[in-house]
C-alpha cells in the first residue's frame, strides 16, 4: 500500500541580481510525497519586514514548475506590497505543492537590491 503525503522541502535555494530582476532558483525536494509535484509557490518580502506575500505577478506557481526558477522584476519589487527602496534587501522562500498538500517552507534567502528602475 502506498501512503501519499505532502512533498519534502525544496533545497539549494539561491537568489542573485541580474540586469532587471532578482533571480530565484532551487532544486526539487528529494521526496515528492509519492505523488507528482504540481506547483511551486514563491513568497517574497522586504528584508526589514516579517510579512511575506505570495508572488503571483512574476512567479506563477504552475508556470515555474519545470524551470525551478523565477525572475522577480525590480519593477514588481518596487511596487506595493513590497515597496522596496534604494539598497533595500529582498528575502524569499519556496514551497512545493502536490495533490496532498504543501511542503514546509525552504530556507529563506536574501540579497540587497542595487539596481533601480
Amino acid at each position: 500500500m502506498t501512503v501519499y503525503s505532502s512533498p519534502g522541502v525544496p533545497t539549494s535555494v539561491s537568489i542573485s541580481e541580474n540586469d532587471s530582476t532578482a533571480d530565484l532558483t532551487w532544486a526539487a525536494p528529494f521526496y515528492d510525497g509519492d505523488t507528482p509535484i504540481t506547483a511551486y509557490k514563491v513568497f517574497v518580502a522586504a528584508v526589514d519586514t516579517v510579512t511575506y506575500y505570495e508572488e503571483t505577478t512574476d512567479c506563477v506557481a504552475v508556470a515555474i514548475l519545470n524551470e525551478l526558477a523565477c525572475s522577480l522584476k525590480f519593477s514588481t519589487l518596487y511596487a506595493a506590497p513590497y515597496s522596496l527602496g534604494a539598497y533595500d534587501g529582498v528575502s524569499a522562500y519556496v514551497v512545493a505543492v502536490n495533490d496532498w498538500g504543501e511542503s514546509v517552507a525552504s530556507a529563506v534567502v536574501s540579497m540587497a537590491v542595487t539596481i533601480f528602475v
